[in-house]
């Protein structure tokens, strides 16, 4: 096996016991027995990235938050403060056919902060708009990493159309061997890489077990992505301080959901701005006033994953 190292020094992380008890902690959440292969192949990938790292300079975080909602979080992360993602697609050799793959300007990308990647199996149209839909932002490149992939010649999907995705310029759909190619992965590293991968595909959990549980990484995470913004003086205290053009815009997109009338039962779907959803709160109240659905007034409660839970009559209304 290749990923072996136990020297948390090659990270350069500092030497204070507060990180040291993070790292630890780090270290042993990564060799619990997960039974989703997703989770294992991710957990693998990252040891795979952080060791291939060491030889190339290379730095792959491991479930970054950069969203002011900090549940969403993506599988990994590469920073392109250092025009990463440039270099890799002018490069000598590969760099051409990179850029043509990705079909990216590495001259019209200087607005990219990070690549972010999110891994899977499903490749239906639904589930790559409701990914493109989670994580797109117009400072972060999103590649969408198909472990399974349907078509054998080409190495790219295109993205689905819909009106809700804004940024469709910084989003890429493609086949998992790109993805090694992007970062850099070669002889016994890519070896490995796709052996996880066949693994994967096969949902050997067995083997992929046999694998993780040899493994002794530390691993880049959300901490060391805060401590290297801070180091760089990108950030004072927040992650999402250097991640501000995402977020900074209202998000103006309509959700539409299939509300029903407690008293009359009459049943309608309406629209809305997805920003009255407050997903700080486990519960939204919307109400429904007289003649959008029916003739009643009522109220609908809607959670953060916009289902709604339930309704409410209303009485009396004051005008």
């Amino acid at each position: 096996m290749i990923l072996t190292s136990n020297n948390t020094s090659e990270l350069n992380l500092d030497d204070d016991a507060e990180n040291t008890q993070n790292y630890a902690s780090i270290q042993s959440e990564a060799l619990v027995s997960y039974e989703d292969p997703h989770n294992l192949f991710s957990s693998h990938l990252s040891s795979l990235i952080t060791e291939f790292g060491h030889k190339s300079g290379l730095i792959y975080y491991t479930n970054p938050k950069i969203y002011q909602d900090e549940t969403i979080v993506a599988d990994g992360l590469i920073l392109n403060d250092t025009q990463f993602l440039q270099y890799r697609l002018t490069s000598q050799g590969d760099g051409k056919n990179l850029a043509a793959q990705f079909d990216i300007d590495a001259g019209k990308i200087a607005h990219v902060k990070a690549l972010q990647f999110i891994y899977t199996t499903d490749l239906s149209w639904e589930k790559l708009i409701e990914i493109s839909l989670k994580y797109q932002r117009m400072d972060v490149m999103l590649f969408i990493v198909g472990l399974s992939w349907p078509l054998q010649s080409e190495q790219f999907i295109s993205l689905p159309q819909d009106n809700q995705i804004e940024f469709p310029e910084n989003i890429r759909i493609i086949r998992h061997n790109l993805f090694a190619d992007l970062v850099g992965l070669e002889d016994n590293y890519k070896m490995q890489y796709n052996l996880i991968i066949h693994y994967c595909q096969s949902n050997n959990i067995k083997a992929l077990k046999q694998i993780l549980h040899s493994l002794n990484n530390p691993l880049y995470t959300n901490i060391n992505l805060k401590d290297a913004l801070k180091r760089k003086g990108l950030i004072k205290n927040k992650i999402q301080e250097f991640f501000t053009s995402g977020d900074n815009k209202p998000d103006v997109r309509e959700i539409i959901i299939t509300v029903k009338c407690p008293t009359c039962q009459m049943t309608k779907k309406i629209g809305f701005p997805i920003n009255l959803i407050n997903k700080s709160k486990p519960l939204n109240t919307i109400s429904i006033p007289a003649q959008l659905v029916c003739d009643h007034h009522f109220q609908a409660f809607v959670d953060q994953n916009l289902k709604v839970r339930g309704y409410q009559k209303v009485d009396v209304v004051l005008e």
